[in-house]
C-alpha cells in the first residue's frame, strides 16, 4: 500500500469519525458516557488527519486541497457579470440624482 492510498485512508476514516461525533447523541448511552464518545471521536479524527498529512507531505497536502477545493469554486460560466452603475446626471447639489436644483 503506497503512502498516497494510505493518506486518502487515513483522511476517509477522518471523516468517518468526525460524523460519528453527530450520532453520538442518538446513541443508547449515559450523558457521561455520551461526553467521552464524542471527545474520543472527534479526538480520533483529528489524529487521522494529522496522520494522513504526515504521510504525504506539505506539498502532498497542498496538492490534495487544491483538487478538492476545485470541485467547490464556481465555473466561470456560472458568475454573473457585474453591471455598470448608471451615471449620474444631475444632482440637487447633495448628490442626490434626480432632483431639481435649487
Amino acid at each position: 500500500m503506497s503512502k498516497r492510498s494510505l493518506a486518502t485512508l487515513c483522511i476517509v476514516l477522518s471523516t468517518v469519525l468526525y460524523g460519528g461525533v453527530f450520532l453520538v447523541p442518538f446513541l443508547p448511552l449515559r450523558t457521561g458516557v455520551k461526553w467521552y464518545a464524542g471527545a474520543g471521536l472527534y479526538g480520533a479524527s483529528w489524529l487521522f488527519f494529522f496522520a494522513a498529512i504526515g504521510l504525504v507531505g506539505r506539498e502532498g497536502y497542498e496538492a490534495m486541497k487544491s483538487r478538492l477545493m476545485a470541485r467547490f469554486r464556481r465555473a466561470p460560466w456560472a458568475v454573473p457579470a457585474a453591471e455598470e452603475p448608471e451615471p449620474v446626471t444631475e444632482t440637487d447639489g447633495g448628490g442626490h440624482p434626480g432632483a431639481a436644483p435649487r
